[in-house]
């Protein structure tokens, strides 16, 4: 099982800024973690951390003590809730191991934790971060056994690795050279380590698709509950007459695999609100794409990015006919989500009525068509135009979009809402600091596995 830790910028550069001080001392800190466990990963995610004063502290080049009674609000909390401890310390001096008197220390402190406070069973991680900023890490079981921790994201407006002595492949196939002379081998390597979930297959999702397939991504994790119909063909990458009747991700999962590209692909033909499994596989995901028409879906996923601390890219298409044989308005919309900070509900990109509307008919559809009749609810997901060439465009922007996040190529720090106007042949641009934060969900970021599911008894039924 991979083990991996998530931090957003804002809590890395907490710890960071205290754990390396310009005295070259040893310091300490504490983090609450939330879990994700599925799929083969297991993710610890930082919900927010505990500074360890200096003066509560003996602090040598090489050495550390620090008072366990300053740790006993968070492992109260820990203990309450059923979350984990990060304990991370520095070594200044650049040693990148755990030292005999590190180990020790764990084996005491964790020890005690699980046996005295935390007796649910579920692992907790000790960390060091390094001079500039990497991290190294060791997964503590309830057993008395560790595991080296695999891998540490830094997630905020670029998506960075804080994991020290990246493996490179000796020789990357010849399909990839391309890719490399690009963007060079540390992010082709990059990609090969990223699970990415992309829900919705259908217009703007299979361009996704076919472009992180062609990157050479990792894993691909796919979310479709539909089947392809005759009148999709026109947008499908890939299809034909012969695939009407499909589920749209089983096309895909085969047509990725077909291509033979190293690309690994998990694939669920279930409604995200039906299926627990589709939830937690998309919960240990590096980055999300969320390429959905509905309201109610892409409340869900922004939900689930902000609990699994997530980088969630989202995308909308739209086009509207003029009813004269050609269209008044042609545009799509590309939003990044800083799990935290802004959401989809605080930049008005969604709204809670209709979010309201369709999980009633999702739910209870007797009495949405009750409503509806009763005028308290409009027409939900009416279908509209749609056409392959503005899909892709918009695909193709999201995932260069993620590139940049990964690489920077740009000049400028990117934007975090695309409003492109095809029609007008314009784009607005945006950035985080001009949209509000969304703080009833921020209350939840890094929070993990909890019960009910996300807060929202309506998933504790999920049959898949």
């Amino acid at each position: 099982m991979k083990t991996c830790l998530r931090i957003s910028a804002d809590d890395y550069e907490v710890l960071r800024g205290h754990l390396l001080p310009i005295d070259g001392l040893e310091a300490i800190a504490f983090a609450l973690c939330g879990r994700a466990n599925a799929a083969g990963r297991l993710v610890f995610t930082v919900h927010k951390t505990l500074i360890i004063p200096y003066d509560r502290c003996v602090r040598e080049d090489d050495y550390l003590h620090w008072q366990t009674e300053d740790v006993f609000p968070i492992m109260n909390e820990a203990m309450e809730k059923q979350m984990a401890i990060m304990r991370i310390h520095s070594h200044p001096g650049g040693w990148p191991h755990f030292s005999k008197a590190d180990l020790a220390t764990d084996n005491e402190f964790f020890g005690g934790l699980m046996k005295g406070w935390c007796e649910d069973g579920l692992p907790h991680l000790s960390a060091i971060m390094l001079p500039g900023g990497k991290i190294i890490g060791r997964v503590y079981y309830a057993d008395g056994k560790a595991k080296r921790l695999d891998s540490v994201m830094v997630v905020g407006s670029k998506i960075l690795s804080a994991t020290p002595e990246d493996t490179f492949e000796d020789a990357p196939p010849d399909m990839a050279l391309r890719n490399i002379q690009a963007f060079g081998e540390g992010t082709y390597n990059a990609f090969r380590r990223l699970r990415i979930g992309i829900v919705g297959c259908s217009g703007t999702g299979c361009h996704v698709i076919e472009q992180l397939m062609r990157q050479q991504v990792g894993e691909l994790v796919l979310v479709d509950p539909d089947t392809i119909e005759e009148k999709n063909l026109n947008r499908l990458v890939g299809t034909g007459k012969g695939d009407v009747g499909k589920q749209k991700v089983m096309f895909y999962k085969k047509y990725v695999e077909r291509k033979r590209m190293g690309v690994k692909v998990m694939a669920f033909p279930y409604n995200l609100y039906r299926s627990d499994q589709a939830r937690r596989a998309l919960s240990t995901c590096d980055v999300l794409f969320g390429c959905v028409d509905s309201e109610s879906g892409r409340m869900l996923l922004n939900k689930l990015a902000t609990f699994y601390l997530i980088p969630y890219i989202d995308m909308g298409v739209r086009l509207d006919a003029d009813g004269k044989g050609g269209v008044s308005y042609v545009g799509g919309q590309i939003d990044y989500l800083i799990p935290g900070h802004s959401s989809l509900l605080s930049r008005t990109v969604i709204k809670t009525e209709g979010v309201s509307a369709e999980l009633e008919k999702l739910f209870t559809p007797e009495l949405y068509v009750q409503h509806q009749k009763e005028h308290y609810i409009q027409n939900v997901n009416v279908d509209r135009p749609a056409v392959i060439s503005v899909n892709g465009y918009i695909a193709y922007l999201a995932v260069l979009d993620l590139l940049e996040r990964i690489i920077g190529y740009r000049v400028e720090r990117p934007y975090d809402q695309l409003v492109v106007l095809l029609h007008e042949g314009g784009i607005v641009m945006s950035r985080e600091e001009g949209f509000k934060d969304d703080d009833y969900l921020a209350k939840y970021k890094g929070r993990g596995d909890v019960r009910p599911y996300l807060n929202m008894p309506s998933l504790s039924d999920s049959q898949t």
